[in-house]
């Protein structure tokens, strides 16, 4: 009887070991067309390679990521941004011959996904910098405003009831800071009054520090084509 209360007492920290250890964290990728050999996930002082074996067209990894949230997905030349909580498991559809036009997520935080993946499709389609940047101030003005509405309306149709997910894509803590950091530099656009005198140039300084993501990228994708063109 003794041996038997020492069994159940090692089948109860055992089971209390593994309730209390974190589940992995998962990417699987489901691919079309592919012919790279890796991908690279990066993020939040984090980055990882995953190995595509020649002919493979689903494969999975674990992450050891230390926090939640937003990572970048390399694959061939191609980029998109996804949301990843530890121990979840992020499924990823993607034909690469159409990359942008065709990922969608299902298992874990899809909804998140899903509007993360139509988000970027929307930059691509609607947000053209060179042309922004190229507007009078009354016309950059209102071409945000009219981003802003069309990433505000997404939002609202996408169904997503994550609220750690609503506030890191509104994270008005990053605003503020943003906004911070263009106050150390505001200085070349004010008068001897300390009063705004470009007003415009303000403007596009903190539109750059808030989007340097999709400025980066639209340098990279500008020289992606004129990389092919030379070929």
């Amino acid at each position: 009887m003794k041996k038997l209360y020492i069994l159940i007492a090692m089948i109860i920290v055992v089971s209390c070991q593994e309730n209390n250890s974190e589940n992995p964290t998962i990417l699987t990728l489901n691919l079309q067309n592919n012919i790279a050999d890796k991908a690279v996930i990066t993020g939040n002082d984090f980055e990882q390679e995953m190995t595509i074996p020649a002919g493979e067209m689903r494969v999975s990894d674990t992450l050891d990521i230390e926090r939640d949230g937003f990572y970048d997905l390399y694959l061939n030349r191609e980029q998109t941004r996804m949301y990843i909580e530890k121990g979840s498991h992020v499924f990823v559809n993607i034909n690469t011959d159409e990359f942008a036009e065709s990922i969608t997520y299902t298992k874990d935080l899809s909804a998140e996904n899903n509007y993360l993946a139509k988000k970027y499709l929307l930059d691509k389609t609607t947000l053209d910098i060179q042309m922004l940047y190229s507007k009078n101030e009354a016309n950059f003005l209102e071409a945000l405003q009219t981003q802003q509405k069309l990433y505000d309306s997404l939002l609202s149709t996408a169904n997503i009831e994550n609220k750690k997910f609503r506030y890191n894509v509104n994270d008005t803590d990053n605003v503020k800071n943003t906004q911070m950091d263009v106050m150390n530099i505001i200085g070349s656009y004010l008068d001897e009054n300390n009063t705004l005198k470009d007003g415009y140039g303000y403007h596009k300084a903190l539109f750059s520090a808030k989007n340097a993501d999709k400025i980066a990228n639209h340098f990279y994708q500008l020289g992606k084509t004129e990389a092919i063109k030379e070929i």
